[in-house]
């Protein structure tokens, strides 16, 4: 057995030795067991990865010299000693020899594993090696579950990969990434089997190996949870039968099943059954109802009972295999009166079935992704924050002894319960929703709402953009008492340096405050965080610079935000003194010609060219290190500008070639004045924060840069309010009109795409004044949706007339009959969506002016 006489009269408040540790030195009880030799593994190898010159010592029993740190990794704590499940003891002290010793104890084999990691983050790069101050810290977690991964193993998926042309990672690479999270705290595997199975149910013989089981194994290797998220009807292409596809957003799903249909029903529980049994440990089950998954045919209504039963069949599937698995039930995307059909029946049953309900992104009655229609009685006493008011309320759901499990999104910065619920387009058409976003304060503020409440977290991802939000989440899953900057600050420290950590970390929160507000008239703090990302880069220490592409992640975006503040700011000058000029006389050929030249050199000034350089050197920087690269800065020259530049070159185009004097004028007039409204008229641009006062919030969602991104397109034109199929229409509320004037309303359709479930037509509307039907609208461009197709080529026909050129924008007028306004008083436009022939109602302008 080990000694401890190492540590007899040492005191660790001392400072660990001075000179920088180039050697290391691991040694395990003799009695160690698999799982401790694992644990020293995954230790060593990323250490070796974080000082690429560390030398492994001779394993020898003397104490540690000059330059060296011996690891002791000593036997688990005694039950009646040991600080909680996968809780640890870590005590780290120099040597009169010179080195340093660090004793990590672990209560079990995950409990090491997390001490080991602790000393990593406690390791400061210093020269050809490292330095570790002295500590005596006994920690444990204070959530079971801790899970933040993206799919298996990869850095980004597969369609972002292939559009910016980033390398395909290696497997290791993927392998090495989830050791790191594993050392920052993450006791779980979230396996998401998306729309599939892990196994080809025809060609099924009964044997393991046809049926794939690699995160599993790799789960079982590393001593980790498995926990599997699943949609409830997704059987994946390869056991699909044309007759058998569920009904999903108004088309016929390749990889979903309709569990009305007894042979479907029967291969979907068949195939969790046989996972199951191939499957060395599934821990956690999730299965989710919704986003992407559901049927919604006539026999499937209503489908909260229909996934209800058929989640109790799963479940017994899989207990059958593994009895001690914890299974979740969902309501993600379930209406207010699909959730009190299923938490009645839920509640009456009590199934032995279930663990408890996991909440998941787009789920329950207050959902941040706003397709579900809010259920007003939980907005009276809403709780800790608003987010949390249905969580509130668990104990009238929830039988005694079950847990809640967040299933929370912590990578799509725009659309995400940390999304910003009013976002500038400046960033939203800028930036996808898979980009490089830290946001501490909203992170922090939705992980607090919820913790109260749950026994579980796991933090959903689709990438390593979202690296910070991974440790963030883990080590406040650890221990709540965390705050925002501590956490921040720590990450910061560990990855880039203690010199830098405190400048870093302002950084990110300026960052984070410069994204909630409107770019244009913001441009001091964004240049500031550039100028902090770039005095942070400058004094960072040469082996925190080495391939530090979480660094560079920040760089780049830092670099990204000065480079669109900058272009927009010279734009916004040149094309306002353009309005000016053509305010006044109309312009002659040569003068439109300078115009446009002006218009067309702001977009280009010397001063962007460094910040693009930047971007282009991270970009570089972060495919060869990380296998990323942006698809903001792919995509950004074939995108229209945030100002409306190329709208405006386009109309001086037109100005230019007019006919005569009179027409040109015309076409002035129709440019300066369009946005322009007289005395008790009204302009909503929609979907921009600030500039839409007459919408009706609870009507409908804003605008977060998913459209069709024309060229010489308005900002104003590709900007929209939209209501989501649970919600009834958009409403605008005019305060007063003139009496004595006729009105009439108009209104742009964007003919908006990239949203199947929310925006994708048929979205055919009929449009009503204070009540009274003022008619109906297709708009161009409007398609329906066949669901009885049985080809995937065949599902989608043009619906509005067809024309040689469809429209990019669509504009309407409809005139408000004088009974409507005579009054004076206020006037509520409604777009309401036709039953049977709207998924959404979507709106980028609207007038209310005089005819």
């Amino acid at each position: 057995m080990l000694k401890y006489c190492l540590f007899l009269g040492l005191s660790f408040c001392v400072a660990a030795a001075a000179a920088p540790i180039e050697r290391l030195r691991l040694e395990l009880p003799e009695t160690s067991d698999a799982g401790l030799r694992q644990s020293a593994g995954v230790f060593l190898r990323r250490m070796k990865a974080r000082v690429p010159q560390l030398a492994e010592a001779e394993a020898v029993s003397a104490a540690p010299k000059a330059g060296e740190l011996l690891v002791k990794i000593l036997p688990y704590f005694p039950a009646e000693k040991s600080p909680g499940p996968e809780g640890y003891r870590l005590r780290i002290a120099s040597v009169p020899a010179g080195g340093v010793v660090a004793e990590v104890t672990g209560a079990d084999r995950l409990g090491t594993l997390f001490g080991l990691g602790a000393l990593y983050r406690k390791t400061a790069l210093d020269g050809s090696g490292f330095s570790v101050d002295a500590c005596d810290e006994t920690s444990a977690p204070r959530y079971e579950l801790r899970s933040v991964n993206q799919g298996w193993p990869v850095n980004m998926d597969s369609g972002m990969r292939t559009g910016t042309g980033a390398r395909k990672w290696e497997k290791q690479e993927g392998i090495d990434y989830q050791e790191e999270l594993i050392l920052q705290g993450m006791n779980g595997y979230t396996h998401g089997w998306g729309g599939g199975m892990p196994v080809v149910l025809d060609r099924y013989r009964g044997e393991k190996k046809q049926v794939s089981t690699f995160v599993m194994d790799f789960c079982d290797e590393y001593g980790l949870n498995y926990v599997l998220s699943h949609s409830i009807n997704g059987i994946g292409r390869d056991n699909m039968k044309p007759e058998w596809r569920a009904l999903l957003f108004r088309y016929r799903s390749w990889q979903h099943a309709c569990p009305s249909i007894p042979e479907a029903r029967e291969a979907m529980i068949w195939g969790h059954e046989i996972a199951a049994r191939h499957t060395p440990r599934i821990d956690y089950v999730m299965l989710l109802p919704g986003d992407v998954a559901g049927c919604d045919c006539g026999k499937c209504r209503p489908w909260a009972l229909t996934y209800y039963q058929l989640a109790v069949e799963t479940a017994q599937a899989i207990h059958k295999y593994h009895p001690k698995a914890k299974v979740f039930f969902s309501n993600q995307e379930f209406r207010t009166e699909a959730n009190r059909l299923l938490f009645d029946r839920f509640y009456r049953d009590k199934s032995p079935e279930f663990a408890g309900y996991a909440y998941g992104p787009g789920s329950s009655e207050n959902s941040f992704y706003g397709y579900v229609k809010p259920n007003p009685a939980f907005d009276r006493y809403p709780g800790v924050y608003p987010g949390s008011a249905f969580l509130k309320s668990r104990l009238n759901y929830l039988a005694p002894g079950q847990q809640v499990l967040a299933f929370m999104d912590i990578g799509h910065w725009k659309r995400s319960q940390t999304g910003v619920a009013e976002l500038d387009p400046a960033w939203s058409e800028t930036y996808e929703r898979r980009s490089f976003n830290a946001c501490p304060v909203r992170l922090g503020r939705v992980w607090r709402e919820v913790l109260p409440y749950i026994e579980h977290g796991i933090g959903y991802s689709e990438s390593i953009f979202d690296d910070f939000s991974k440790f963030f989440t883990l080590r406040l899953l650890w221990s709540p008492e965390f705050s925002d900057r501590q956490i921040t600050r720590e990450y910061a420290a560990f990855y880039c340096g203690e010199n830098v950590a405190e400048l870093l970390t302002d950084a990110i929160f300026l960052h984070e405050r410069n994204v909630e507000q409107a770019m244009l008239p913001n441009g001091e703090n964004i240049l500031k965080c550039h100028r902090m990302v770039e005095e942070a880069y400058r004094k960072m220490a040469a082996p925190y610079r080495r391939n530090n592409w979480r660094f560079d992640l920040f760089r780049q975006r830092a670099a990204f935000d000065a480079w669109m503040w900058t272009r927009m700011d010279a734009q916004k000058r040149v094309y306002d003194r353009v309005l000016t000029q053509l305010s006044g006389k109309v312009p002659s050929a040569g003068q439109v010609k300078r115009m446009i030249a002006e218009l067309e050199e702001a977009g280009r000034i010397p001063a962007l060219k460094p910040y693009r350089e930047i971007m282009q050197r991270t970009d570089d920087a972060l495919d060869a290190a990380a296998g990323l690269r942006s698809i903001a800065l792919k995509r950004l020259d074939s995108r229209p500008d945030q100002v409306g530049a190329g709208w405006l070159i386009a109309r001086l185009k037109e100005i230019a070639a007019a006919p005569d004097e009179a027409a040109a004028r015309k076409l002035c007039d129709a440019v300066v004045n369009y946005d322009r409204v007289g005395e008790l008229e009204y302009y909503d641009n929609c979907g921009t924060p600030g500039e839409m006062p007459h919408f009706d919030p609870k009507s409908g969602e804003v605008y977060y840069g998913s459209g069709r991104m024309v060229r010489d397109s308005r900002p104003s034109q590709r900007s929209y309010n939209f209501s989501s199929e649970a919600l009834d229409g958009l409403r605008f509320v005019y305060p007063a009109v003139d009496p004595k004037a006729a009105y009439k309303v108009e209104f742009t359709y964007p003919n908006p795409d990239g949203v199947t479930f929310a925006l994708n037509s048929p979205n055919e509307f009929e449009v009503y004044a204070n009540g009274r039907l003022l008619g109906r609208c297709v708009p161009n461009n409007m398609h329906f949706v066949n669901p009885t197709s049985k080809e995937p080529g065949r599902e989608r026909r043009l619906l509005s007339p067809a024309s040689e050129k469809p429209e990019d924008f669509t504009r309407f007028s409809l005139d408000i009959p004088a009974e409507v306004t005579a009054s004076g008083g206020e006037v509520a436009i409604e777009f309401r969506k036709v039953p049977g022939r709207a998924v959404s109602t979507c709106i980028s302008e609207i007038w209310l002016k005089k005819r």
